[in-house]
């Protein structure tokens, strides 16, 4: 059984999100979603529990919601994108990778092309100075610089022998005003009136159940950096170059957004200083980001379609498929429990929920 695969966030689930879904359903094919679980790529606790959120996605016509583990989701876009493209591999059941993308007439694979005959071009930028990121649209000026666009680069490099499918993207992921298909960043800003920018369902479920005190949750962060030295979080983190002197500098910010301002620049975007500060929150030792690819396929939610899914799975999934969880990395349970504190709720959710089935 062949199914269409994305990776996706749904923080939360939106019109956007839904109108993406509708598109991979003109295929007639089955839809898979590799979704983030209590973290979010951009480096911060997800809007609403991983549970909530794949049970928006199944009702908004996704049919089977796995997870993507925080060692790949607290990564930069090219491990985000091999985690989720990896557990789609493994599915054994998916034959095409779709993304949304601001320019879906691109050639990607052309682009990659470019990047990897350019690499040398790519190390002098580097050793000037410049940030891979900056480097690499120096020595190869086609290189998306947008999000969305970046990932469908990455979801292009990982594919390997699945087919690609790119859908046109019609909202700003970074705009801040309510419209019909609003961003996720424009919902979680001015939730809970967004009656007009989410399906029916993600207001009935999410409503009372999602959001954080950021501020609480610097205090956290704030915590690790005051009793911890550079080396201490080089150790725990993904930090390179003396990022880690960088990043205890922020220890005495008073908020999260005056942290950030301390720790970004020119050469550390904010997104991979909000990373760093996830790590640490999460109280995991480096080897625990340095996976090089997931190790079990998590199931969150399905649909009866998606049961069919699961059982084919069981003779075509080339890791194992876990319903009923055991054992888990330490990452992902220590994710989902400071979300629950966060959020006021039980923890221990990933041991005492199982996976939604709407049928």
């Amino acid at each position: 059984m062949q199914a269409i695969g994305c990776v996706a966030e749904f923080n939360p689930f939106t019109n956007g999100h839904a109108h993406f879904i509708k598109e991979l359903k003109k295929s007639g094919l089955p839809i898979v979603a590799v979704m983030s679980g209590s973290f979010v790529q951009r480096g911060e606790p997800a809007f609403a529990n991983k549970f909530l959120r794949a049970r928006t996605a199944i009702l908004g016509g996704v049919d089977l919601v796995l997870e993507l583990p925080c060692a790949w989701v607290l990564r930069s876009a090219e491990h985000f994108a091999r985690g989720g493209a990896g557990i789609l591999k493994a599915t054994g059941i998916v034959g095409t990778i779709a993304c949304g993308t601001e320019h879906c007439d691109w050639d990607f694979s052309g682009i990659l092309a470019k990047i990897h005959n350019n690499q040398t071009a790519i190390k002098e930028e580097i050793q000037r100075g410049a940030s891979y990121p900056q480097a690499l649209k120096k020595a190869v000026p086609e290189t998306p610089d947008t999000p969305n666009d970046i990932l469908a680069l990455e979801y292009t490099k990982f594919a390997q022998g699945l087919n690609m499918l790119y859908i046109q993207r019609n909202s700003d992921y970074r705009g801040t005003e309510l419209h019909p298909l609003a961003s996720a960043s424009a919902v979680r800003r001015a939730w809970p009136q967004v009656l007009l920018s989410v399906p029916e369902s993600t207001l009935e479920i999410l409503l009372n159940k999602c959001g954080y005190d950021i501020n609480l949750y610097w205090r956290l962060v704030q915590y690790r950096l005051r009793t911890m030295n550079p080396l201490q979080i080089a150790q725990a983190t993904t930090a390179t170059e003396g990022l880690e002197h960088l990043v205890k500098k922020a220890q005495n910010a008073f908020t999260f957004q005056d942290a950030l301002a301390k720790c970004s620049s020119k050469r550390y975007p904010l997104s991979r200083i909000r990373r760093l500060f996830a790590q640490l929150a999460l109280c995991q030792e480096r080897p625990m980001w340095e996976f090089p690819e997931p190790e079990y396929i998590r199931v969150l939610a399905f649909n009866s379609l998606g049961r069919e899914l699961l059982k084919t799975m069981k003779t075509t999934a080339t890791l194992p498929v876990i319903t009923k969880p055991e054992t888990l990395y330490a990452a992902d349970i220590a994710a989902t429990d400071i979300l629950a504190s966060l959020q006021n709720q039980p923890v221990g959710l990933d041991f005492t929920t199982s996976p939604i089935y709407i049928k």
